[in-house]
């Protein structure tokens, strides 16, 4: 009855060895039997008749000689595996995401340094630098572009109605006009 016990315990062990079932960190492969559990067989099947000690010896010599390689084999190719797909992670994702980065952000940089600046220089409004920022909204923007804040571009400024070529400048410029 105890030799039966054993072997279907290392039965089940084989089956889990050719089946190794998905998990959620990838494959699991169960371990080998320890030597302590081949021993136990081995001692099981010493007192069969005929075969029971060369079974026993070559369960004892299996125990003895493999077991403990076969799972440091084992976990070095798990290890070996992870750290394969901890390259390809950076080489597939990160690679990539840093030369995107080097491409986009130096240009955003620049563009914000020069609305920076030019929210400086707008941000103490008198009334002579309304007239310069109006001069030129009207002599540089497109004659089209200016239509869209006022009808006559150049009687406004000859005027001195700066409101609408200030706010044509500084929507051109991506800038908004500063509080009053």
């Amino acid at each position: 009855m105890e030799t039966s016990i054993q072997l279907g315990s290392e039965a089940r062990w084989a089956s889990r060895m050719l089946s190794a079932t998905p998990s959620p960190s990838g494959l699991k492969v169960t371990e080998p039997p320890s030597s302590d559990v081949l021993e136990s067989a081995a001692e099981a099947l010493d007192g069969a008749p005929f075969v029971g000690d060369d079974i026993g010896d070559a369960l004892r010599g299996a125990g003895e000689g493999s077991g403990g390689e076969v799972q440091d084999l084992g976990r070095g190719g798990a290890g070996a595996a992870h750290d394969l797909a901890d390259l390809l992670g950076l080489v597939v994702f990160g690679l990539p995401a840093a030369l995107l980065l080097l491409w986009a952000v130096p240009p955003r940089v620049r563009r914000v340094r020069r609305l920076n600046a030019a929210a400086r220089v707008l941000a103490l409004p008198s009334e002579e630098r309304r007239r310069l920022v109006a001069m030129r909204a009207a002599f540089s923007l497109p004659y089209g572009a200016l239509l869209a804040y006022t009808r006559d571009p150049l009687g406004d400024l000859e005027a001195g109605r700066y409101d609408a070529l200030v706010r044509a400048e500084l929507d051109q410029a991506g800038l908004r006009p500063p509080p009053q």
